[in-house]
Parts: C-alpha cells; sequence; structure tokens
C-alpha cells in the first residue's frame, strides 16, 4: 500500500505540462508539505487512507470509495480551502442523493473534522 509520503512525493515531480504537454500545473510544493502533515493527522485519528490525485490547475484531489458512495475533496493547497462533493452514484431514481460543501477552511482542525464527518455518513451509508 502506497503511504501518504510516497503519494506526495510523486506529486511534487510533476512539471509544467504533466497532463498532456501543455496542460497541467505544477504543485506547489510548500502546499504539498502542508498537506502530507494534514492528511498523516488526518488518517491517524481515522480518517480513511485516500486516492491521491494531481488536478490540472493545481490542486490536489482526494478520493474515497464506500459501497457506491462516491466522497472526493478538491484542495487548494495555496490557499487551504476545499471543496467536498460526495453522492450516492448507484442512485436509480434519477436523482443522485449527494451532499457538498464549499470553501472549507482547511487551516482550522473543524475544517477536517467535516470532511471526517461526512466521510463517516458516507461510511455508515454504505452499510460500512
Amino acid at each position: 500500500m502506497r503511504t501518504i509520503r510516497s503519494r506526495i512525493l510523486e506529486l511534487a515531480q510533476l512539471k509544467q505540462g504533466w497532463l498532456d504537454g501543455h496542460e497541467g500545473e505544477p504543485l506547489p510544493r510548500s502546499g504539498l508539505t502542508w498537506l502530507e502533515e494534514q492528511l498523516t493527522r488526518a488518517c491517524v485519528a481515522g480518517m480513511p487512507m485516500p486516492w491521491i490525485y494531481a488536478t490540472a490547475d493545481g490542486n490536489v484531489q482526494l478520493e474515497w470509495r464506500f459501497g457506491t458512495w462516491s466522497p472526493s475533496l478538491e484542495i487548494n493547497t495555496l490557499h487551504r480551502l476545499g471543496q467536498f462533493h460526495t453522492c450516492d452514484v448507484a442512485s436509480t431514481d434519477g436523482d443522485h442523493d449527494e451532499r457538498s460543501f464549499d470553501d472549507i477552511d482547511l487551516h482550522e482542525p473543524e475544517g477536517w473534522e467535516l470532511v471526517a464527518e461526512e466521510l463517516e455518513q458516507d461510511r455508515k451509508a454504505a452499510g460500512l
């Protein structure tokens, strides 16, 4: 299993144009260092380990999967802000059950607590 540190080190190697030769902003090292510390702290406290991806605009996206629930958190590491979104991808009534939160202040512990609470809600909804 990959560690947070190993994935952050991989992301730190991305250069301008990493996505297709033109698009793909490099991720700021100071932001990645901060994110590694925050994620390590959150996972030690019980938050499930996410998959960690770079976004084309220089942010980081965390993703989880709990049964049919698919939560994600996009993080602007420079401003320490997150956008959380989750939905039940198997909803059959045409309307996916979903929740979203914008501008979560991840510089404060309460921001990470909100994310952890939402993840726990998805785990329970998935019967895990």
